[in-house]
């Protein structure tokens, strides 16, 4: 639901989640939950407190599976607070720990963060290569196509991103962002 844009209702089925789960399974993914609720608040430091909590748990019942997981809610944390380089670094990490693992897409949007265009480019077109239809990819890929100057592409891109997010909420961020950004480009052309 953080992900929908639904803070509130995230933290509300959180908080049932929470008192219904029993140790061990509590022990890692209420933390682990909690990395994304605070994610979704923007809230960095409670996203790293609940990382350290999220890892110590992990280590203590030896269910070293989650690292990669773990790697990439890092890389996450670190692109909130403005680390893009360490971002991407931990995304990769996470990759190569887990080669099932796509965060093409979340290594894309921090290299254009870090002003690393040709490389956010090639990471997001991996990402569309394994997830054609994502729509996150297709708006972070405009956002790349536009600061290169490459117009028609950046409008495409958002046309894409847009149609798969037409049942979204008005309120919706990323779809409100792109719906913002296609206006802009084509009263520019």
């Amino acid at each position: 639901m953080v992900g929908l844009g639904r803070q509130d209702d995230a933290e509300a089925l959180f908080e049932e989640l929470e008192a219904t789960l029993q140790p061990p399974i509590a022990d890692f993914s209420v933390p682990h939950f909690r990395i994304h609720v605070a994610l979704g608040a923007k809230d960095v430091s409670r996203a790293r407190a609940a990382y350290d909590a999220a890892l110590d748990a992990m280590e203590t019942l030896e269910v070293g599976m989650q690292r990669a997981m773990l790697t990439g809610d890092l890389g996450r944390i670190d692109e909130l607070a403005g680390d893009y380089e360490s971002a991407v670094l931990n995304y990769r990490e996470s990759m190569a720990l887990d080669g099932d693992r796509n965060m093409h897409r979340e290594a894309g949007a921090a290299l254009r963060k870090a002003g690393r265009l040709e490389e956010a480019e090639v990471e997001l077109r991996e990402a569309l290569r394994l997830q054609p239809a994502d729509p996150h990819a297709h708006l972070e890929m405009a956002r790349v196509l536009e600061a290169r100057g490459d117009m028609s592409g950046a409008v495409e891109r958002l046309r894409s991103a847009l149609a798969a997010w037409e049942p979204a909420d008005e309120g919706f961020e990323p779809a409100r962002d792109a719906r913002a950004k296609l206006q802009a480009l084509d009263g520019a052309g």
